[in-house]
């Protein structure tokens, strides 16, 4: 007797109905970037606001990092699928130095 198994491959573990063009691995990362870029977009303009007449250095470089990082993330044009973490870590950062800008002036 003879037994052949065959061993998936990589195509085919990865589980996926290609003729959706949409997968659930693939939603799931986009939906983490989607709510993260709500959050970070939020809180980058409302520091942008806040610092609206205010010339403090180290705050307007804070602000001027968030603005470019998440200018950068959005600028991927996959919504978090290519360089997933990546761009999830621009967005963090991003977020993060809004929110200190808003910590620094009391809001």
């Amino acid at each position: 007797f003879f037994f052949f198994f065959k061993q998936k491959t990589a195509y085919e573990i990865y589980q996926c109905d290609w003729s959706s063009d949409v997968c659930s691995s693939d939603l799931s990362f986009q939906s983490s970037f989607a709510a993260l870029d709500a959050t970070t977009q939020s809180n980058v303009a409302a520091a942008a606001t806040a610092m609206t007449g205010n010339t403090d250095p180290v705050l307007l470089s804070k602000l001027g990092e968030a603005q470019d990082n998440l200018q950068y993330a959005e600028s991927d044009e996959s919504s978090g699928f290519h360089n997933h973490n990546y761009l999830m870590s621009l967005l963090n950062d991003a977020n993060d130095r809004a929110k200190e800008v808003l910590t620094a002036l009391g809001l």
